[in-house]
């Protein structure tokens, strides 16, 4: 049952982001970034790692910030997010919006 909250989860945030004029750009792994083009690229790049870093990047300023998530945490998968101070481009909130949603 974790397996598919986590999967949901995730599939969630990118489509949100997506939503919101952001595209998932790489997948790090701890050791090397992956570009992915697509959902599923991602997806199945996540869901083969414990630990991985998620970048978006925003279609109108080319900004990049990432999404830390962590295997078997559950529905707390999203542990961690960077944003520039100030958040210009509002990505904190946009993963605060998304956050609400799972609560």
């Amino acid at each position: 049952m974790r397996d598919k909250t986590e999967s949901a989860i995730v599939r969630g945030l990118i489509r949100h982001l997506n939503r919101n004029g952001w595209n998932v750009a790489s997948v790090y792994d701890g050791e090397q970034d992956e570009t992915v083009r697509t959902e599923t690229e991602a997806l199945d790049l996540v869901f083969n790692l414990d630990l991985s870093r998620v970048y978006f990047q925003c279609r109108a300023t080319d900004a990049r910030h990432s999404v830390v998530l962590v295997q078997g945490n559950g529905s707390d998968i999203i542990s961690d997010w960077n944003y520039a101070e100030g958040d210009p481009d509002c990505f904190d909130k946009l993963m605060n919006e998304y956050i609400d949603t799972l609560n």
